[in-house]
């Protein structure tokens, strides 16, 4: 299973818009490294297992479950 996709994809995928994707993301509500990630040629990768965590309402990374 692919774990990263471009934000364009995840669109297609999901019905969601590239600027309400953006909008995630600039505002904050998307985290780098958790529902996002920069590829090192600067295409932001929209993180599947970490959105599916965001979605459901818990964090993507066990250790900040842990700390919670």
């Amino acid at each position: 299973m692919t774990r990263y996709i471009l934000i364009k994809k995840y669109c297609e995928l999901t019905g969601l818009t590239d600027k309400a994707i953006r909008r995630k993301i600039e505002s904050g509500i998307w985290l780098e490294g958790r529902e996002y990630r920069k590829a090192p040629d600067g295409h932001i990768m929209v993180d599947l297992e970490g959105v599916n965590a965001w979605v459901e309402g818990r964090a993507s990374n066990p250790a900040a479950t842990a700390s919670a």
